[in-house]
């Protein structure tokens, strides 16, 4: 039996006071709450190094390794059902149960780390969109390994407490403990979404800007098809009747490019909340962005390198 209980907080509203009121409390630590008024209410602390300032460069996953380990009962909760997210509530509990990660292991929760910042090299210049799913997983971006465990524990097909223990046994073992289908199933998404025009690509002026518009997983690689800096919209939807929430990514191939430590200050006095690493920043979870497409370009123009 997990020592731990995990939950996925609601977006601030009336709708979402009783249900986070549930979870939030002295033995509650957050991972990645990017509400400010949902994380002072995790009396354990959060664990948003990316959001927070402390340190940009750090995935929560790699915190997680030193963060004080929680109590026996606490509860776990996050905003976003996301890999790095997911995988630091593995490591917790990874720790909790005594459990001493190998090197190997210790090199999956680099990965994850390595692609939730989108640290992926030098860009390697402008190709065509996808001609068909085989041309979709990029070895150099996201092992099919990586996106297969990706799909396993982002979707909610599994239970959060599931998810966290297929992480956990993927960080230690390497192996996808899911449905086989699960590992062919995210490069197959990907091109239907792409072949369908649910996710679209297109050159945005200046030339070194991609956008990406549509929300799926591994959706932001396709824009680097076009450029190295690639600016991704889409509308979110939490569950059946919530309204939509605008969110906004904005990533760039390789460091040197776009100053994203400043152009995120810049961007957080227009909408508190930004946050992310030198490489890929966003707008603030669990609300609805309100800048625009022009001014995105706009402050990037101004911390061009």
């Amino acid at each position: 039996m997990a020592p731990y209980r995990y939950a996925i907080l609601k977006p601030t509203g009336m709708e979402s006071a009783f249900h986070n009121g549930r979870l939030l409390g002295p033995i509650t630590i957050g991972i990645e709450v990017t509400e400010p008024g949902l994380a002072r209410l995790c009396g354990l602390g959060n664990i948003d190094p990316q959001h927070s300032g402390h340190c940009s460069n750090l995935a929560a996953i790699e915190a997680a390794i030193a963060w004080p380990l929680p109590p026996d009962g606490a509860t776990l909760v996050t905003i976003r059902r996301d890999l790095d997210a997911i995988g630091a509530m593995a490591v917790l509990t990874m720790r909790k149960e005594g459990v001493i990660p190998s090197v190997d292991a210790r090199r999956r929760i680099a990965e994850v780390a390595r692609h939730d910042r989108f640290a992926f090299g030098p860009w390697p210049g402008r190709r065509p969109l996808p001609h068909g799913v085989h041309e979709i997983v990029e070895t150099n971006q996201y092992s099919e390994q990586l996106s297969a465990i990706a799909e396993t524990v982002v979707t909610p097909r599994y239970s959060l407490s599931t998810a966290v223990e297929f992480m956990q046994q993927w960080i230690l073992t390497g192996a996808v403990f899911a449905s086989s289908t699960v590992i062919k199933r995210f490069p197959n998404v990907l091109w239907e979404a792409l072949k369908t025009q649910t996710v679209v690509v297109r050159d945005l002026h200046p030339s070194p800007f991609a956008l990406v518009t549509g929300e799926i997983l591994g959706g932001l690689r396709l824009g680097y098809r076009f450029a190295p800096i690639v600016i991704g919209i889409a509308n979110l939807r939490t569950s059946i009747g919530q309204p939509q929430r605008r969110k906004i990514t904005i990533s760039q191939y390789e460091k040197g490019l776009i100053d994203l430590d400043n152009a995120v200050q810049r961007f957080s006095k227009l909408e508190p909340g930004w946050g992310g690493s030198p490489t890929i920043i966003g707008s603030p979870q669990g609300v609805s962005s309100s800048v625009s497409l022009k001014m995105c370009i706009d402050v990037l123009c101004d911390y061009r390198m």
